[in-house]
């Protein structure tokens, strides 16, 4: 905010009598009409031509009003959100809308649209060009409470399901309290930006929500002036800020004005980042916040960190708590080409159109250069889809939000390979912004180095993190750094203004200078800075001392801070420390620290006995603290039960005890959640079942089971690569499996080299599979990417590989996918061995053939819902099918099925 707000004891009123007045009339004309009425007076009177706008979030202020002309006659012109609103279709519906408004009420909602149109990375913005929040927005999930019932998919869990829909009475509006609940980098602050963006347009009506005046403060913001539980009121605390902005103080709105819109119910208030209120003060802001919510009827929604969201004090109001779930791969690979295409078009394609109309023969039309800069966007996304789903470690910890999302897209977009750790993610990052982007770009940073620009954030961010706070004066700043800063800068030029000024222009990592109150534009980048910086400057005492402390929250505060030293400098220090410690819940509380670390995030205990113990200890310990979810019970004892496993032979052990329902409900939550394209059926399981082993689960949902398993990375503490299966009874230790319908679960070591194929299938995404197919088997037979199979090669192919290719498209399509079900497919057909009617009816059955034509692998839906069945793989047969080379396809096919004779996939008899 440009200005301190004024404290509630401190406000003056210092308008001339003509504005008290004013304020009544607009006070009067608001009781008697509410807000149509407060705009008409506006529009119709001598009053100031102003147009109402309310930011709302980021920037200068939790609420603006301003004049925005420009804009105004662009968006009334058609090329705003809503323009694009009336080109996508609803032409009618949004002109009706549009024109029903006064022309006061339009500036509102124009001014509305221009300040929430961009998109505002928090954590990454120095790195992008101006984003459109509607061009790369995509709906976040909401988790919701479905009580014991899992497995059940829910087709809508985004917060429009949350919202009051449309004819709904606005005195109901208390019955929409939100509490949005998620780890940092999930989008909580994007989401509320894009809900004060919708309902500035006639976007709400679309989700078939019910019209509110959006408005949207930011706790970082306005908690320096709640003084208490009461002070100030919300209507109050609104019109302050009003009017301490620029260009503001006499705006002719008043306290009864904001005070009746939200009594009434008129209203969606939004606070962001209870979070970021420190510590010492966050109790106040969150009675004060639940005082608001019980004396005004207004849809309210907060958001918060985990660690700073106590729902006891929330209790008896009716506040639900919904948590966001991470990206599916539809929605990754949605938003990785969102992200491509907007980028690319911004630094490049836009930059090319406008520069080849100065030259008539090389002057490109926008619809060509839109069209190569969308092919280009394509590739890049495809790619670096293939390398995050191609990798468990990225795919499953990594990319599992907007914010790591952005990041590796940008790091894929510099560098083109991706790292496998969060740590070396950050890594890099850091020295695309502190170095190599800014020198690129024709602008620098006064250091020239990024590990000396670095080392200087690593003394701020270390300061900061010790005094519990997130936000600093320049002041401040410039006290921890300049010591620092002298070490790498002697020019007199080379001030610690000057450097937070560069820090946060350039590369992109503070944000609040015009405020004088800084802060990292993400908490994330702050806590990796301090975890270097502890590292660095050998300061693990202070890590250690937090270990020993009474109070679980001065670890559980810098959770994130003890990840990436352990990243860095290894795990071995945090596992003797909790080793050393006496049973209890502290002691719980730190062994699921020390979980999430190994096993999790897979950093490194140098010392083998260590990771023996911890071993131990995770199986013997009953975790019954009150802070230890049922969830993660259920991850220990998964985690558990494969590594007490019964050896059958070299490659193949099995379960020593039968699966229980509370492990299958994690494989039932994740299939809920989008995590897993399983379609197994939903169970309703209870509490006290969660013990007891599974019966009646249909075979088909156990190999479900089966196939979800290698997406849990924990599981796989020796690097080694596995597959699962239900066993049959030749395995006598499931000899009475079929007495009780309990069932085990066999596992078998395979060839590290079906990782990636294994991850393309396990995450849906068919196309790469089937790529990788390919890849796997013309690499086989000593061919090169892009080459066919001959005779030689498929008669020849080895049996093993063959198999594990069948098994893993079978297991992961459900049957629907594989080698032995194209022979089945196959034989049905006659068992064509020419080119006939036959040939082709197996075609059109296996969806390679289509309206009599032969179709290419780039033309095929590689859908799961929607692909014909034996449709996969589609590239071993010879690439095209089209035209004169079906014929090569028929013979390379061909070969194949000799080659799957021999291999036992089908018995000769069926040929």
């Amino acid at each position: 905010m440009p200005n301190e707000l004024a404290k509630p004891s401190e406000a003056k009123d210092e308008k001339p009598q003509w504005n008290v007045k004013l304020s009544e009339i607009i006070f009067q004309a608001v009781a008697g009409g509410g807000f149509s009425a407060f705009i008409t007076l506006l529009n119709t009177s001598d009053l100031p031509k102003l147009a109402l706008g309310g930011l709302i979030g980021g920037g200068a202020a939790p609420i603006a009003f301003a004049i925005i002309e420009p804009v105004s006659k662009k968006l009334r012109q058609g090329a705003g959100y809503v323009g694009d609103a009336v080109a996508s279709g609803g032409e009618n519906t949004v002109q009706k809308w549009w024109s029903s408004l006064s022309a006061s009420e339009r500036k509102y909602l124009e001014a509305l649209q221009a300040y929430c149109h961009a998109l505002e990375v928090e954590g990454f913005r120095g790195h992008l060009p101006p984003l459109a929040l509607k061009d790369v927005f995509i709906p976040l999930r909401l988790n919701t409470d479905r009580g014991h019932v899992y497995g059940q998919i829910n087709i809508d869990t985004t917060i429009w399901q949350f919202l009051p829909k449309s004819g709904s009475d606005e005195h109901s509006s208390s019955q929409y309290r939100l509490a949005i609940v998620a780890d940092p980098g999930y989008g909580k602050t994007t989401l509320t930006r894009y809900l004060a963006l919708s309902y500035s347009c006639p976007t709400y009506e679309e989700k078939g929500a019910a019209k509110r005046l959006p408005v949207l403060l930011r706790f970082r913001d306005i908690h320096g002036v709640v003084q208490s539980t009461t002070q100030p009121t919300l209507d109050d605390l609104v019109v302050q800020v009003i009017k301490g902005l620029p260009n503001c103080s006499e705006l002719p709105v008043t306290v009864p004005w904001m005070k009746q819109q939200l009594k009434a119910g008129k209203c969606l208030v939004m606070l962001d980042g209870l979070d970021e209120v420190p510590e010492a003060r966050r109790e106040t802001l969150s009675r004060w916040t639940k005082r608001q919510m019980q004396e005004y009827n207004s849809v309210f929604i907060l958001t918060s960190r985990p660690h700073g969201y106590d729902a006891s004090l929330f209790q008896g109001i009716g506040v639900r708590q919904l948590g966001i779930l991470d990206f599916t791969n539809d929605q990754k690979r949605t938003f990785l080409e969102k992200w491509y295409r907007v980028v690319l078009w911004c630094q490049k394609w836009e930059i090319l159109y406008r520069n080849s109309q100065q030259t008539e023969a090389q002057r490109l039309s926008e619809e060509q250069a839109r069209a190569q800069s969308n092919d280009e966007a394509q590739r890049a996304a495809d790619d670096l889809y293939r390398q995050v789903v191609g990798h468990s470690a990225i795919n499953n910890q990594l990319a599992v939000n907007p914010l790591l999302l952005t990041i590796i897209a940008a790091v894929h977009k510099a560098f083109d390979a991706l790292p496998e750790r969060r740590v070396n993610l950050y890594r890099k990052m850091f020295g695309l912004l502190l170095e190599d982007r800014p020198n690129r770009r024709d602008t620098h940073l006064r250091l020239k180095e990024a590990a000396q620009n670095q080392t200087v954030l690593q003394a701020l961010a270390l300061n900061l993190t010790e005094r519990g706070e997130t936000q600093f004066t320049r002041q401040q700043g410039t006290e921890w750094i300049k010591a620092r800063l002298a070490e790498h800068c002697s020019d007199r030029d080379c001030t610690p203004q000057q450097f937070l000024k560069e820090i946060e222009q350039v590369a992109g990592l503070l944000t609040g200078g015009d405020s004088n109150l800084y802060q990292f534009t993400h908490k994330t980048f702050q806590e990796y800075l301090t975890a270097v910086e502890i590292k660095e400057q050998g300061l693990r005492s202070r890590l250690d001392a937090r270990l020993q402390s009474d109070d679980w929250k001065d670890v559980e505060d810098w959770r994130e801070i003890f990840s990436f030293y352990a990243a860095l400098e290894g795990a071995d220090w945090l596992v003797q420390a909790v080793i050393a410690m006496p049973e209890g819940e502290k002691r719980q509380q730190s062994l699921l620290l020390s979980r999430q670390i190994v096993k999790e995030e897979k950093s490194q205990i140098k010392q083998p006995e260590l990771c023996q113990k911890l071993d131990e200890l995770l199986t013997t310990t009953q975790f019954t603290g009150a802070n230890v979810s049922g969830a993660t019970v259920a991850k220990i004892t998964l985690e558990q039960r494969f590594q007490q496993m019964i050896r059958l032979d070299d490659q193949t052990e099995i379960t020593s005890n039968p699966i229980t329902w509370g492990e299958y409900q994690r494989f039932l939550e994740a299939q809920n959640a989008g995590q897993f394209h399983s379609t197994a059926q939903p169970q309703t399981i209870l509490p006290e079942q969660l013990d007891l082993p599974v019966t009646g689960i249909p075979e088909d949902d156990r190999n479900w089971f089966c196939a979800w398993l290698p997406t849990q990375t924990s599981l796989h503490t020796d690097n080694m690569l596995y597959v699962y299966g239900v066993p049959d009874s030749s395995h006598h230790q499931t000899a009475t499996l079929s007495e009780n319908g309990q069932f085990y679960v066999l596992r078998k070591a395979i060839h590290p080299r079906y990782a990636k194929l294994l991850n393309y299938l396990a995450s849906a995404s068919w196309r790469e599979a089937d790529q990788e197919t390919y890849r796997l088997m013309i690499t086989t037979v000593g061919k090169r990417d892009g080459q066919w199979f001959d005779r030689a090669d498929l008669e020849n192919f080895p049996c093993e590989d063959l198999r594990t290719l069948d098994q893993l498209w079978v297991q992961y399509s459900n049957g629907k996918w594989g080698f032995s079900v194209q022979k089945r497919i196959w034989q049905e057909c006659n068992s064509p061995m020419e080119y006939n009617d036959d040939w082709e009816t197996f075609g059109d059955r296996v969806g390679w053939r289509k309206e009599e034509r032969w179709r290419d692998s780039n033309s095929l839906t590689y859908n799961f819902q929607n692909s014909s069945v034996g449709e996969f793989p589609s590239r071993w047969g010879g690439g095209d099918w089209s035209g004169f080379e079906s014929i090569g396809g028929l013979f390379s096919f061909r070969r194949g099925l000799e080659s799957m004779v021999g291999c036992s996939l089908f018995s000769r008899e069926d040929l």
